[in-house]
């Protein structure tokens, strides 16, 4: 793959929760100087405590591919988004900027399992994640504003990619603006990442554990991703708006180029995938080297 490192290293997420919350506050501060980050911050204790199993009633998230990592960089993704709107000249209600950065937060957080739940990683949970999601968010939330609790769960509703368009309303179109963003940060935050292609092998293993996908094995997943993307990036212009372009003005911002990394970034694994594809089966994995990823599913397995 000839993508450019340095491109990578640009929207390079730490897996860790104070360097994300860091960052995320920084960028909000950047939108909206006064802006409490009260109710981010509470966002992010909570599901440091739920996924690290501190949280009492619940175990520590297990699930192999919709793990700590993809939340994060689905929520850093959100408030570049966030950053870009605002560089447009969109007026971001302040319920905005904090539904659509905890509604990325809480948006898998239907992969953890209760205490009382024995087996599997909670990928079993997929088909049902959003609701046990929504679920999570109205409890776990519950001291917060209730008008900002129902706009977290309409962006995490947005996040269920299985649903028709028509299927999901909002309270109201800066409500919608949240769930679009956040619904948006979903897509080109985990397609962007540089072991994407590396970590559909977790994912493959999750859809196997749910019975979903009726995917024959990991090559025809692997083999259907690209028809996946071209219907995902669709989505991203007749369902969520294009807000996906509003990167572009982050990007200007903050590297002094009008370009959007993301996007970028997701095309060219979508080539590599195609250029892995060419090969003969036995040979594909070979290709997929980065982070140690596909050894340590295999281990797994």
């Amino acid at each position: 793959m000839t993508a450019d490192k340095s491109q990578f290293a640009i929207i390079g997420i730490p897996c860790d929760y104070q360097a994300t919350l860091h960052e995320t506050i920084s960028t909000i501060r950047s939108i909206a100087p006064s802006h409490s980050p009260a109710a981010i911050q509470l966002g992010f204790g909570l599901i440091e405590l739920a996924f690290e199993g501190r949280l009492p009633g619940c175990q520590a998230l297990q699930a192999p591919y919709h793990n700590r990592c993809h939340t994060l960089e689905v929520t850093i993704c959100a408030s570049r988004l966030l950053h870009g709107l605002h560089l447009a000249g969109v007026k971001l209600h302040p319920r905005t900027i904090d539904a659509a950065i905890l509604g990325a937060l809480f948006h898998d957080s239907g992969y953890l399992k209760a205490t009382t739940e024995n087996g599997g990683t909670g990928a079993q949970f997929t088909v049902e994640h959003v609701r046990r999601s929504v679920a999570f968010v109205e409890h776990g939330l519950a001291a917060i504003d209730g008008e900002l609790r129902r706009w977290i769960v309409d962006a995490v509703l947005a996040t269920d990619h299985r649903a028709p368009p028509g299927e999901w309303t909002c309270a109201s179109a800066e409500s919608e603006l949240s769930a679009r963003v956040a619904a948006t940060a979903d897509i080109v935050g985990q397609m962007s990442s540089r072991e994407y292609l590396e970590r559909l092998l977790f994912l493959y293993y999750e859809f196997r554990e749910a019975g979903v996908g009726d995917f024959k094995d990991l090559h025809d997943l692997l083999e259907k991703t690209k028809s996946f993307y071209q219907i995902t990036r669709g989505r991203l212009y007749d369902h969520l708006g294009g807000t996906v372009d509003y990167l572009v003005k982050h990007f200007e911002a903050v590297n002094g180029e009008p370009r959007n990394h993301y996007l970028e970034l997701v095309d060219r694994n979508i080539a590599y995938l195609d250029t892995i594809l060419q090969e003969d089966r036995d040979q594909r994995l070979s290709r997929l080297k980065r982070g140690g990823i596909i050894e340590q599913a295999l281990d797994v397995t």
